[in-house]
């Protein structure tokens, strides 16, 4: 999504949808780890295509497609994903092995942490119940979704604490829903 940068300090921000995909893994996963790393290297693989457009959109002369680092760099982006293992992953854990057991997984894993660094992409993480992409796939988590849509209008809610969803609502912690709902991919840019 196209949103103003200060969504990422959870104010409101009108929003337009750049890519949605739903479709199957093209290689078998063996865990739900191994699914979420291969997904989000595809959404990083789809965010990348999508920063450097909107670079060339703002440029008067063809773009060198051997410096796209550079122009990836020229701008903050931002990548929100409700998987906290992903997160921690790429972001908290600082060994080689990411301190997974699948060891496929950890090298998918430092490519993505290695391209969200020269790409100049930050990874946040979200609780559950900010999945708003949900709605496209099952039929029961819809609602968020269609309010987003019709209203034009999205805000994204980080916590610093790390909840889950599940541990917010026991302590009933959850806030209004249009409220605490999460986009899969976020692009963000100056206003």
């Amino acid at each position: 999504m196209l949103m103003s940068r200060d969504v990422l300090k959870g104010s409101r921000s009108p929003f337009c949808v750049l890519n949605w995909t739903s479709r199957r893994l093209r290689r078998v996963a063996r865990s739900s780890t191994s699914a979420e790393a291969q997904m989000t290297g595809n959404a990083l693989d789809t965010h990348e295509f999508a920063k450097l457009a909107l670079f060339d959109l703002q440029q008067n002369f063809k773009l060198d497609l051997r410096k796209a680092d550079s122009y990836l760099q020229t701008f903050p982006s931002c990548m929100v994903c409700d998987a906290r293992n992903i997160f921690d992953g790429v972001v908290k854990v600082e060994t080689s092995g990411l301190q997974m057991e699948e060891k496929r997984t950890a090298i998918e894993l430092l490519a993505i942490k290695e391209r969200l660094s020269q790409a100049r992409v930050e990874l946040k993480w979200v609780d559950g119940d900010q999945e708003m992409a949900d709605g496209l796939t099952k039929p029961w988590k819809h609602e968020s979704l269609v309010q987003a849509l019709s209203k034009g209008f999205w805000r994204i809610v980080f916590d610093p604490e790390f909840q889950s969803a599940r541990k917010k609502r026991a302590l009933g912690r959850c806030q209004n829903d249009s409220e605490i709902q999460w986009l899969h991919i976020l692009y963000s840019m100056e206003s």
